[in-house]
């Protein structure tokens, strides 16, 4: 004869994975997108004012790497993202590039451009989960990485405080 069949016994539960995946499926919280947006709404009133520090411009370059990444990821942000994120990344540039020789005042385009940045942020923000965010973050963090290892012609460093430029 055979063996009877031992009792079933369900394993418990580890409830951190859980609540891994439980937070990565939340969409941020109202005081979370404040948080990550209220550094870019001073950095674009800081540029606009003439009166940015390295800060402002951190947060509006983290921001457009960022929504690079949202976009890589196939995030719908807009139709032509990349388009308008090239265009962002060139007026960042331009201004920088102004800067240096005592130039301060912006155009009118430049500062409806500037303010499409911190709002197409906030509604990134809005429609993001955590974990969404959290894969933006690491996918923006290892493509700085990658070309700053391999030292593209390709990638413009920006230095914010004296608004030089360094190709290469």
């Amino acid at each position: 004869m055979s063996t009877p069949r031992k009792k079933y016994k369900p394993r418990p539960v580890s409830l951190h994975p859980v609540q891994i995946a439980a937070d990565a499926a939340a969409y941020l919280t109202l005081a979370e997108i404040e948080a990550n947006s209220s550094g870019v709404d001073a950095a674009v009133s800081a540029i606009k004012a003439a009166t940015a520090k390295r800060e402002h411009w951190q947060a509006l370059f983290d921001a457009l790497n960022l929504i690079e990444a949202f976009g890589q990821m196939g995030k719908k942000i807009m139709p032509v993202w990349r388009e308008w994120h090239l265009s962002a990344q060139d007026l960042c540039v331009t201004i920088t590039d102004r800067r240096q020789y005592g130039v301060m005042a912006l155009h009118t385009d430049e500062i409806k451009l500037l303010q499409s940045i911190a709002d197409t942020w906030r509604e990134i923000m809005q429609q993001t989960t955590r974990g969404q965010y959290r894969q933006a973050i690491d996918a923006a963090e290892r493509k700085i990485r990658q070309a700053l290892m391999r030292r593209d012609d390709k990638i413009t460093r920006i230095d914010c405080e004296h608004g030089t430029l360094r190709r290469g």
